[in-house]
């Protein structure tokens, strides 16, 4: 019985672009953005406190009075409920289906070379969403393509610049006070 060797072959540019493409368009890459930026941002929702309504006239029979407070109550509670089914984790949900739908990945035909685009209701929105989807694309694809072991060999390797960085700063003291003591005899 023979021995068996699997070789894998490195994959072509155009593989390694869909690649990109997809990680771009994921839900991780999603997700991340919404988590960063949070859910109002994506949504178009400015982040503020509501304001009470201050318009309303001053009633002048117990019967308006009534009406008014009983009006309001209705407003608040509706109010309460619109919040309960909108509650954060639903608001998260469909930033990252918004996200998803308005953002546009393409390879670019015979090229390796990926257009991203963001449809939002100005550009700086559009530019600030774009720097956070690239800035989770780069941190999945350096978790995806990261060495196993390589975390562990840089740590020893920053200890051992360090143990070394020591020996140097010791040496150097011993020789400034080498350097001290030689120019006061020379006194």
């Amino acid at each position: 019985m023979g021995e068996q060797h699997i070789f894998t072959a490195p994959p072509s540019r155009e593989e390694e672009i869909n690649s990109v493409v997809e990680i771009l368009d994921s839900r991780y890459v999603a997700e991340r953005v919404v988590a960063d930026l949070g859910p109002a941002y994506i949504l178009g929702h400015p982040v503020t406190t509501s304001q009470p309504d201050t318009s309303a006239k001053d009633a002048s029979t117990p019967t308006e009075l009534s009406t008014q407070i009983f009006g309001a109550l209705g407003t608040v509670v509706n109010r309460l409920k619109y919040l309960r089914d909108m509650g954060p984790v639903l608001d998260s949900e469909r930033a990252i289906i918004r996200l998803i739908k308005n953002l546009r990945v393409d390879a670019v035909k015979d090229a390796s070379i990926v257009r991203l685009g963001y449809d939002a209701s100005d550009p700086a929105s559009a530019q600030r969403i774009l720097g956070a989807v690239v800035e989770a694309f780069l941190e999945h694809h350096a978790r995806l393509h990261r060495t196993p072991g390589s975390a562990e060999f840089l740590v020893e390797q920053a200890s051992e610049a360090k143990k070394q960085l020591k020996v140097v700063e010791q040496q150097l003291a011993n020789l400034k006070c080498q350097e001290t003591v030689a120019s006061t005899e020379d006194e």
